[in-house]
């Protein structure tokens, strides 16, 4: 059996050190690892390569004018940037399938995650440090803009 001891030259979990420390320890160390390496690994909205690659498709297919041949705006570089930035600080823990990303006609991005015809959540990224949000999740409607 292990024996309890304070350790002061931890820096975090996952940094513990082996002084009188026995094989139960050794054990527990692994088995964070193994847990905390499974969260960096997440195929949900931890994903975030599969999202990064689906942006750049959409900035290069829609960055030229009129690309849906009734006026739209290219998709900007700002709004390329600011998606990027935002997909950046989604959390890699949650259970949520990736959103699906398309470009709007305004020259915006939009992220939406839709799961059945009443519970949806759109996103959509200006460029200009705010975001446009719009939620319906069963009965319940959500909508709003804030700053990015």
């Amino acid at each position: 059996m292990t024996m309890a001891m304070p350790c002061n030259v931890c820096t975090s979990i996952t940094s513990l050190s082996d002084i009188g420390m026995g094989t139960d320890s050794e054990q527990l160390k692994s088995s964070i690892d193994n847990v905390i390496g499974g969260f960096e690994r997440t195929q949900t909205i931890g994903s975030k390569d599969q999202m990064r690659n689906d942006l750049a498709r959409v900035f290069v297919e829609y960055s030229s004018q009129d690309w849906d041949g009734e006026g739209a705006l290219p998709i900007s570089k700002d709004a390329y940037f600011e998606t990027l930035r935002f997909i950046k600080g989604l959390p890699t823990y949650l259970d949520v399938p990736l959103p699906v990303i398309s470009p709007d006609n305004d020259g915006e991005i939009s992220l939406e995650w839709y799961r059945d015809n009443r519970h949806v959540l759109v996103v959509s990224i200006s460029g200009k440090n705010s975001l446009a949000y719009a939620g319906l999740f069963g009965a319940n409607k959500i909508y709003g803009t804030e700053y990015f």
